[in-house]
C-alpha cells in the first residue's frame, strides 16, 4: 500500500459541491423574492379595479337616486365601502375604501360634482 498518496478528487468534489448548493440557495431566493414581488403587484391591481369599480357604482347611484350611496359594494375580488364626509346641494365628498379578499386595503378621498356625476379630485 502506498502512504504518501496527494489526492486531489475529494477537496475538488467537495469544492464544486459547495459551489453547487450556494448556487441552489442563491436561486432559490431570487424565486421567493420574485414570486412575493408579483403577489404584490397583484394585489395592487386589484385594490385599483376595485376603485374603479367603486366609481362607476358612485356614479350609477348618483345618476339614479340622486342621492349618496351607503351601501358596501361585493364583488368577487373584494368590498368597496364608503362613508360620506360631506354633501351639499353640488358636491359629495366621499370616503372610498377597497379591501381585497387577502386583507389588502386601501383608502381615497373622491370629491364628486352631482349634477354631471364628476370626479373633480381625488386625494389619498
Amino acid at each position: 500500500m502506498k502512504h504518501n498518496e496527494q489526492g486531489f478528487i475529494l477537496p475538488v468534489v467537495l469544492a464544486f459541491c459547495a459551489l453547487f448548493l450556494l448556487l441552489v440557495a442563491q436561486q432559490t431566493t431570487y424565486f421567493v423574492t420574485k414570486s412575493s414581488f408579483y403577489e404584490e403587484v397583484e394585489q395592487k391591481n386589484l385594490l385599483q379595479h376595485l376603485l374603479e369599480n367603486a366609481v362607476v357604482h358612485v356614479k350609477k347611484e348618483v345618476k339614479e337616486h340622486s342621492k349618496s350611496p351607503s351601501t358596501p359594494l361585493v364583488l368577487e375580488t373584494g368590498t368597496v365601502s364608503y362613508e360620506v364626509v360631506s354633501e351639499d346641494e353640488q358636491m359629495i365628498i366621499l370616503k372610498i375604501k377597497c379591501q381585497t379578499l387577502q386583507g389588502r386595503a386601501l383608502t381615497e378621498t373622491a370629491y364628486i360634482q352631482k349634477k354631471d356625476q364628476h370626479i373633480v379630485k381625488w386625494t389619498d
